[in-house]
């Protein structure tokens, strides 16, 4: 988990960096109008990638009924397993 959560920071403050200087020179080079049309593919792409998903492989999971004790509950929980604790 620790891992995981390591890579998903890094990639986040790379996008932060490195996001406004392609852009930059892109609106420089190609124009704000080419950068609207690449922004609407890349969207396009995420529409895709749901429309073709496999509904069939996801499952419901019953919700939990709100109870007072749920969040130390849980925190408990937490404090007893290792990976959690890191």
């Amino acid at each position: 988990i620790r891992n995981a959560v390591t890579i998903n920071s890094t990639m986040v403050n790379v996008g932060r960096a490195l996001g406004p200087l392609v852009a930059a020179g892109l609106v420089s080079t190609v124009g704000i109008g080419w950068c609207f049309l690449i922004n609407a593919i890349s969207f396009a792409a995420v529409l895709f990638a749901l429309a073709t998903m496999d509904t069939r492989a996801l499952f419901p999971v019953k919700r939990v009924a709100v109870a007072r004790g749920q969040v130390l509950q849980g925190l408990r929980y937490a404090a007893t397993v290792p990976e959690i604790i890191g």
